[in-house]
């Protein structure tokens, strides 16, 4: 079968996304936990590097996981799902519209943090509003992934065909610069070795991650 020709699991779109929101509230609460126990000052090696991975992973992978989901299989289940006024149009449109809102607080935790990075400290205000902006998005978070696990990416399991799924898994493989094409007709061990080097030469090594681990 083709989908046990990937070892990154593109051919199960719905678990490389689930796979992602844990990667987000783990580097979330990396980030919350920096916060609350420096309060804006100064902080060692390990937690400095700790919070670079963390504004690295999200400069990255908010865009793409939010492209994979919207363009990938929102669009198609919204095509699937036959009446525009029902619930999950509407679920799909306020999940959609926490995506902005989400992007534009990620924007502006990097900034903070970027400041805190450079400078070495964050002024008290400055580490209020960054405080204020974690809870938000950690609260915001916990109610969107609920949602699309519970009730968007279960009703795609159920309307979207196979073939939807390995065109959405290729897609979100595309977005990341994978050719799944050329994976075709190798032996799986082979099939891992190259995933692998492909995603290390496009990014930067980060803590947390392992080799071949996606956004």
């Amino acid at each position: 079968m083709e989908a046990q020709l990937y070892s990154n699991n593109f051919a199960d779109p719905l678990k490389v996304l689930r796979d992602c929101h844990q990667r987000i509230m783990k580097f979330l609460a990396v980030l919350i936990r920096i916060s609350r126990d420096y309060r804006g000052g100064s902080f060692g090696k390990l937690d400095r590097a700790d919070m670079e991975a963390s504004l690295r992973y999200f400069h990255s992978a908010i865009a793409l996981h939010s492209a994979d989901e919207e363009v990938s299989i929102f669009s198609r289940l919204l095509m699937d799902a036959a009446d525009p006024a029902s619930n999950v149009h509407a679920e799909v449109r306020t999940l959609e519209g926490e995506h902005r809102t989400l992007s534009k607080a990620h924007d502006e935790i990097e900034r903070f943090g970027r400041i805190w990075l450079d400078t070495g400290s964050l002024p008290p205000a400055d580490w209020n509003a960054l405080n204020k902006l974690l809870d938000a998005v950690n609260t915001t978070y916990w109610r969107h992934i609920a949602t699309e696990e519970t009730v968007i990416y279960p009703l795609a399991a159920k309307l979207m065909t196979p073939e939807d799924m390995v065109t959405a898994g290729r897609e979100m493989a595309h977005r990341r610069g994978i050719d799944l094409n050329a994976f075709d007709g190798l032996p799986r061990t082979s099939q891992r070795k190259i995933h692998g080097a492909l995603l290390l030469a496009k990014r930067s090594p980060d803590a947390g991650k392992k080799p071949g681990e996606t956004a």
